[in-house]
C-alpha cells in the first residue's frame, strides 16, 4: 500500500471503513485504517485507530512503531517515547525503531538524548543517511560547526538529496552560516519538523 496516490489511499480507506462497518471484531481493519489516514497527513484519526489495534491485542512493533510516528507528527511526545520503548523491547537494535526515537527526543528538545540514538545507528549501519542528517542538524542547532560540516561532508557522498536538505538551513540565518538561539532556529516550521520527517 505505500505506494499509492492520495486518492487511491482515500479509497483504499474507504473501502476499510466499511468493512469494519461489516466486521467491527476484525482489529486489523484498524490498522489499515489509521495507515491510510496517516498516509493522508491524518495524523490524529490515525493515532486513534492505532490506539484501538494496540489496546486490543499483544504488542507488535509494527503497530507500535507506526502510532509512535502518529504522535510525533501531533507532538505527543511522550506518548511516542512510550510506545516506541515498547516496541525496542520486542525488536532490539532496530535502526527504525531507534530513528523514531531520536525523532521523539528531537521533538522535546532533548538533542543530547537524540543525538545518542542517531550514533547508536550508525553504529549499526554506518551509512545510514538520515541517522548523518539528523547528527548533522543537532550540531547545526547546537551551533557545533565541525560536527555540522563533517555531516555535510558525509553526507554529499552519501545521500546527496539529504546533504541539500541539511545545507538549506544556512539560508534560515543569513547573518552567519551556523548560529543563532536555538529557540530561533527551531520557530519555524519546516526546521521543527526536520527530522521527523
Amino acid at each position: 500500500m505505500e505506494k499509492l496516490s492520495s486518492d487511491e489511499y482515500k479509497i483504499v480507506l474507504a473501502f476499510f471503513e466499511k468493512a469494519l462497518e461489516n466486521e467491527p471484531e476484525q482489529l486489523s481493519y484498524w490498522f489499515d485504517i489509521g495507515f491510510c489516514q496517516g498516509r493522508l497527513g491524518q495524523w490524529e484519526d490515525a493515532a486513534k485507530a492505532l490506539e484501538k489495534v494496540v489496546e486490543s491485542q499483544p504488542p507488535d512493533p509494527h503497530t507500535l512503531a507506526l502510532l509512535g510516528h502518529a504522535y510525533i507528527k501531533v507532538k505527543l511526545y511522550d506518548n511516542a517515547l512510550d510506545v516506541l520503548h515498547q516496541a525496542l523491547k520486542l525488536r532490539p537494535k532496530s535502526r527504525t525503531l531507534l530513528y523514531k526515537l531520536a525523532s521523539a527526543h528531537f521533538g522535546k528538545g532533548e538533542l543530547g538524548t537524540a543525538k545518542s540514538l542517531l550514533q547508536e545507528i550508525l553504529k549499526i549501519s554506518p551509512n545510514h543517511g538520515k541517522a548523518h542528517f539528523g547528527i548533522g542538524l543537532i550540531c547545526y542547532y547546537l551551533d557545533d560547526l565541525p560536527g555540522y560540516q563533517k555531516q555535510l561532508s558525509v553526507l554529499k557522498d552519501l545521500t546527496p538529496e539529504l546533504s541539500t536538505k541539511l545545507s538549506s538551513l544556512e539560508k534560515t540565518d543569513p547573518e552567519r552560516s551556523i548560529g543563532g538561539s536555538i529557540k530561533e532556529k527551531r520557530s519555524t516550521k519546516e526546521n521543527d519538523s526536520a527530522l521527523n520527517s
